[in-house]
């Protein structure tokens, strides 16, 4: 695999994380009240910790998951693979 790949396959979940937590800390700032109560609502924070679980299910545990997971990242990875990566993990091995 090419050096560049991995990097590339990280820019989107480091970016959506980012701009998560510049919207809570801005939440956090100007609304104060609301993210408190938020903070102390049991039903809000189960909702959070099982939404976080089955998600965390689906895309890992499940194999449809799995399977998603690997075709992406296939389909991101390959055009940066070289021959020898390719013939790996049992993509069609084009010669120049």
């Amino acid at each position: 695999m090419k050096g560049a790949a991995p990097l590339r396959f990280l820019v989107a979940p480091i970016l959506g994380s980012t701009v998560l937590f510049v919207v809570a800390l801005v939440l956090a700032s100007w609304f104060p009240t609301i993210t408190q109560r938020l903070r102390d609502s049991g039903p809000f924070n189960v909702g959070q910790i099982l939404a976080v679980l089955s998600s965390a299910y689906r895309a890992v545990l499940h194999p449809e998951g799995r399977r998603d997971i690997r075709e992406d990242f296939l389909h991101f990875v390959s055009p940066h693979l070289t021959q020898s990566g390719l013939a790996k993990w049992g993509l069609q091995v084009t010669l120049p």
